[in-house]
């Protein structure tokens, strides 16, 4: 038996969309606060999607944050695939340290493009049920 209904997948998406634009946010003042802040907020906006996706095809989807263990239970795997999983670091133990990873403007925009892809993905199997 599904845990929920497949209609909450469209609200994990905008909860996924509006993390996003948070990092998109942070991303523009990268210099200034916490560089590792942008990177949980894409983490957990891919997250989210994904979870969106798992919801909408089965009304299910492990309580995780761990990208690698949610895109194992995709039936296909969105753009960037398991390199996805370099993310799950920062809604972990990257979230109590800073300064250990070198990150600048270019890792950022990579982190950007990369939760919009799979944003957009997500979204257009939505849109396609």
């Amino acid at each position: 038996m599904a845990k929920f209904d497949p209609t909450y997948a469209s609200q994990l998406l905008d909860i996924a969309l509006a993390d996003l634009e948070s990092a998109k946010v942070l991303a523009a003042a990268w210099q200034r606060g916490r560089v590792e802040n942008i990177f949980f907020l894409v983490q957990q906006s891919v997250e989210k999607s994904l979870k969106a996706y798992l919801c909408h095809k089965h009304g299910d989807f492990p309580m995780v944050h761990d990208l690698g263990i949610l895109l194992g239970k995709m039936d296909q795997l969105p753009p960037q695939g398991y390199s996805l999983v370099s993310f799950s670091q920062f809604a972990g133990i990257r979230r109590y340290e800073t300064g250990n990873t070198h990150l600048d403007k270019s890792d950022i925009d990579v982190a950007i493009t990369s939760g919009e892809q799979v944003l957009a993905w997500v979204s257009s199997h939505l849109k396609t049920a």
